[in-house]
C-alpha cells in the first residue's frame, strides 16, 4: 500500500495575499504589486531605515 502525501496548502504564494488589507495596522498581508522595486509599496513601515517597521 502506498500513501501519497500532499504538501501544505498554506504554503501557496496566493495564501500570503489573503487576510486583512495590506494597509491596515498589524496586517502582514502581502500586497499585489506589479514590481518589487524600492518605489513600489516599500517605504515607511516596510523598511528598517524609514522610521518604523510594521
Amino acid at each position: 500500500m502506498q500513501v501519497l502525501l500532499r504538501g501544505p496548502k498554506n504554503a501557496r504564494e496566493a495564501v500570503k495575499h489573503f487576510g486583512p488589507a495590506p494597509g491596515v495596522p498589524h496586517s502582514h498581508t502581502k500586497p499585489y504589486v506589479r514590481s518589487k522595486g524600492r518605489k513600489f509599496e516599500r517605504a515607511r513601515g516596510r523598511r528598517n531605515s524609514k522610521g518604523f517597521r510594521a
